[in-house]
């Protein structure tokens, strides 16, 4: 279960930054620090909130621990939760996975 505070969703798209500041800097001078600190993000996020082989309950590929806060005058029924898919982490870390591998080319991010 995700740990309250904590977004996934941000950290994914921290994690897409990170690969784009690596290579406008230059993965083997000043940009290599940020392609290190994405690579450790994404292996974090794939250990702790990737969803395998169903566990918990959450279909097979989902990042989990997404964080949504309803709106003060939102409906009763939607209430918080911080443990959820938020598609848009599910894509960033998809596409910093498919970087890091070398199926994208960074560029194209």
């Amino acid at each position: 279960m995700a740990v309250r505070g904590r977004d996934t969703a941000a950290t994914a798209m921290a994690t897409s930054a990170l690969l784009q500041l690596a290579r406008l800097l230059g993965e083997d001078g000043e940009g290599c620090k940020y392609r290190v600190a994405a690579e450790n993000t994404a292996a974090a996020l794939v250990k702790d909130y990737l969803a395998v082989d169903g566990n918990a309950g959450f279909p097979q590929g989902m990042l989990r621990g997404g964080c949504f806060r309803r709106r003060p005058d939102s409906r009763p029924q939607d209430k918080p939760t911080h443990d959820v898919e938020l598609v848009f982490g599910s894509y960033m870390l998809l596409e910093s996975l498919m970087v890091l591998d070398g199926a994208v080319d960074p560029s194209r991010i």
